[in-house]
């Protein structure tokens, strides 16, 4: 029946939505593509191991800051090495010094990256959210009158979602909003 077919609206929200994801994760990848040497060294023997390694590092996109934090990890790592070999008497000032400040601009380096990634990930995740919340609330003032009264949109929506019945689904609707917007702020 026509009652039961998807509205255009609703093909649209769902249209919005999955190109926004789009559009994130190919900004993620055009950023992780330019920046590479940031993450990645590497010499490649021919062209088409080259292109291929591109190919894999652009589908890989959304794995980078995970990365980033473990490439961070170990170059901490290897800066406290050296710096407790000095400490033993097992290198020498000169090696220590050099040795701390390649490091020490590797790191620089990789968490101005990580800050410009954690920006556009952060920016486009938004865009989804918000559409979200806004097309949630524009049921707000949409009213139904029926022989027994006015039905409110809004409130059956919102008691559908958020009811305490169910507080499973309550929960799968609540959860991953307030995870999504905190982790956003804790980015910075």
């Amino acid at each position: 029946s026509k009652g039961e077919n998807n509205s255009e609206a609703e093909h649209l929200f769902l249209n919005v939505i999955f190109f926004s994801f789009i559009i994130a994760h190919v900004s993620m990848g055009l950023f992780t593509l330019f920046n590479r040497p940031c993450w990645l060294n590497i010499k490649h023997n021919s062209n088409l191991e080259k292109v291929l390694f591109t190919i894999l590092l652009f589908l890989l996109c959304p794995l980078v800051p995970i990365f980033t934090k473990f490439k961070l990890a170990c170059l901490r790592k290897q800066q406290e090495t050296i710096l407790y070999k000095y400490r033993k008497s097992e290198v020498s000032l000169r090696d220590c010094l050099v040795q701390n400040n390649s490091l020490k601009l590797k790191i620089d380096n990789l968490v101005e990256c990580d800050a410009e990634l954690n920006v556009i990930h952060a920016t486009l995740e938004s865009i989804p959210q918000t559409l979200f919340l806004v097309s949630f609330l524009s049921f707000h003032f949409l009213n139904f009158y029926t022989s027994r009264g006015r039905y409110l949109y809004f409130y059956s929506i919102s008691r559908s979602i958020l009811s305490t019945k169910n507080w499973q689904q309550s929960l799968l609707f609540t959860a991953p909003v307030a995870f999504s917007f905190f982790t956003a702020a804790f980015k910075f």
